[in-house]
């Protein structure tokens, strides 16, 4: 499934291209970025494609499509073809220390996992999990997809733009 990930608070769009990232300067690892401003259309740059790995044994209909808490799932960059990856490196204090988030061509299967941990919609009167961000490395406490009021700078995220919300 062809996605672009939506920061929600700043319009940008999750990113990458053939460009080292700060930290990790190797080739087989690229930038990834929040680009693009309101009302700009974004570009091929901001399409991944959402893989799914494994589902639970206890919902069938986890490894057929994306489930809260359920799904394990690899984010491909079309362009590219490296995975959304991260790993233990820090970014410098200009970057709050965050931890660096590359695309990785080579990417190890569990740092470049990642699942769904809360799920709202505006057609849906609840929320399927409380939880300050909606998505987690499986191998890490990064936070990936939304980060909510309250958490401090040095957690920046982005939001999911699914499209139609399916049952």
């Amino acid at each position: 499934m062809k996605v672009r990930l939506l920061h929600l608070t700043t319009s940008k769009r999750l990113h990458s291209h053939e460009v080292r990232p700060p930290v990790s300067d190797v080739d087989f690892q690229n930038e990834v970025s929040a680009y693009g401003m309101p009302n700009f259309a974004g570009d091929a740059n901001d399409d991944w494609i959402l893989e799914i790995d494994q589902g639970d044994s206890r919902d069938r209909e986890s490894s057929k499509r994306l489930r809260t808490l359920r799904t394990k799932f690899r984010l491909r960059h079309v362009l590219t073809g490296c995975y959304l990856f991260s790993h233990k490196v820090k970014l410098p204090d200009w970057a709050f220390e965050q931890q660096e988030v590359t695309c990785n061509k080579n990417a190890v299967r569990e740092n470049s996992l990642w699942f769904v941990e809360t799920a709202t919609h505006p057609n849906r009167k609840y929320s399927l999990w409380s939880s300050p961000f909606e998505c987690l490395n499986i191998n890490s406490t990064m936070q990936c997809l939304k980060m909510r009021p309250g958490l401090t700078t040095s957690s920046q995220a982005s939001s999911p733009n699914f499209g139609n919300f399916n049952k």
